[in-house]
């Protein structure tokens, strides 16, 4: 592993019960199966979560046939996922599957883009299900069912956000685009707007209004500042 002394002391200082494992029977053999399905990142995901040496091998392969299987997940999206979220180890196959049926069945979403879902935002498995039915439900009340589930799927990492959070990047949007159906238009050609903070929102929505251009926020609210500052500039000469 590509691992210095520092990150070893890391390591040991936030998992110290591997200093009692057998290193031949117990250590080597979960790293060997971890580089493997990591696609050689082993290092990376044991120095983000070190109590990943507690798990044992049959329990860490039965959670990668679980992805591969169930999810359809590819060898490259399974390491996506431990690289991302290491603790997805931690959730135990019955709590997984009961975030696959919420959004498969419960909300009819495709298992195609419930796998993008699951591989964008591996949080969700973290996640409740009362929790997500709450986060699911401040859009549906808005938007409707079918626009809700298209918003998630083209950004799931909205779903890490609190319901307050989500409801004040809305009241901005109402400042602007004044109705449900055009805050659900914008949204559906950008859901990833709602990922943005609410003071960019609002910021970068107020310059738009004064050139009488918000509907541009599409594809704006995604400019670095050093792009969109010379993106204004350019309509300041309009």
């Amino acid at each position: 592993l590509d691992l210095d002394d520092v990150d070893l002391s890391q390591i040991v200082t936030q998992n110290p019960r591997i200093l009692l494992y057998s290193l031949p029977e117990n250590i080597i053999p979960k790293i060997e199966l971890l580089d493997e399905i990591s696609e050689g990142h082993a290092d990376i995901i044991i120095l983000k979560y070190p109590l990943y040496l507690d798990y044992s091998v049959e329990g860490v392969s039965d959670l990668v046939s679980f992805l591969k299987e169930r999810v359809n997940l590819a060898n490259r999206e399974v390491a996506k996922v431990l690289i991302k979220r290491p603790t997805v180890v931690s959730n135990g196959l019955e709590k997984m599957e009961e975030v696959v049926t919420y959004f498969n069945k419960e909300h009819g979403i495709p298992m195609d883009s419930v796998k993008k879902i699951l591989v964008q935002n591996p949080v969700v498995f973290s996640l409740a299900i009362s929790t997500l039915r709450e986060k699911m439900r401040v859009l549906t009340r808005r938007f409707g069912e079918d626009a809700t589930k298209a918003i998630v799927v083209g950004c799931p990492n909205i779903l890490n956000l609190g319901g307050a959070n989500v409801q004040g990047k809305l009241d901005v949007l109402v400042d602007y685009f004044r109705t449900d159906e055009a805050i659900k238009a914008v949204l559906m050609r950008q859901p990833t707007l709602l990922a943005y903070s609410r003071e960019r929102l609002r910021d970068r929505l107020q310059s738009l209004d004064e050139f009488g251009v918000v509907d541009k926020i599409a594809w704006t609210i995604s400019l670095t500042e050093e792009k969109w500052d010379a993106w204004t500039d350019e309509q300041e000469k309009l």
